[in-house]
Order: C-alpha cells, then structure tokens, then sequence
C-alpha cells in the first residue's frame, strides 16, 4: 500500500479511537470541535448500529478527531501516545471495541501504527484483567 494510502488510513483509525476514547484528546482539538464531537458520540444510537469508524456526517465532529489524529500520528513515541489517549472501552455494540476496530483496519494502516496499535492494545487487556 502506498505511504499516502497508508498516511490516510492512520489518521483514519487514530481519529475513530479518539472519538471513543474521548474526552483524553480534547486538549488537541479547539474546543468548538471536542464539542461537536461529544455531540456526535452521545447522540442517540450512537455506535449500536453503525460503526464509530465511519466518520461523522458533520464536518465539525470530523474536524476535531483528524486534526488530533494528525498531531499524534506524527509523535516520536506512538506507542506511548496512542496509550495514553485512547482507552479500550466499549461504545455501542461488540464492535465497537479498540480490538476490532484495530482489527478491521489494520491491513491499511503502517506498519508503526499496526505495532503501536497492537501494543497498546495488549497492555489494556492486561489492565483490564486485573482484579479492581
């Protein structure tokens, strides 16, 4: 795949996270947008027949998860910023969790991301199984 191809499906998978893990990456969006993006993952139904990685119909509930999307893919530490933005809980239905939705994209996505995503993805596991 090709590095704009793949460019493209990262911000597209980081920005799905960051909807579901929000309100952790508020702080890289301008505020109109962090709240046109709640708006968009509290309405009604949200995520229980559609999947959260389709983007919003908004531009602004859009706007808001790319433009963190972008400033955290070009972190030097993905893997470490990825964990601490995003959180593995469910929104919606069964498919709607961080694994499946790393799952379905990770074939698009570049291979620093797909190893970050993972990663991250194994240490939630790992925090959720333990006794609270």
């Amino acid at each position: 795949m090709s590095g704009n191809a793949c460019a493209f499906a990262d911000l597209h998978v980081i920005s799905t996270l960051l909807c579901i893990s929000r309100p952790l990456s508020h702080d890289l969006m301008d505020p109109r947008l962090a709240t046109a993006v709640n708006e968009h993952v509290r309405r009604p139904g949200a995520g229980s027949h559609q999947p959260m990685d389709r983007q919003p119909a908004r531009i602004p509930a859009t706007a808001g998860p790319l433009t963190a999307a972008a400033a955290i893919s070009g972190s030097d530490d993905l893997e470490g910023t990825l964990a601490r933005r995003t959180r593995p809980r469910r929104l919606g239905g069964p498919r709607q969790t961080l694994a499946n939705i790393l799952g379905r994209h990770q074939s698009a996505c570049s291979p620093a991301l797909r190893e970050a995503s993972l990663l991250t993805a194994l240490a939630a596991g790992r925090r959720a199984a333990r006794p609270a």
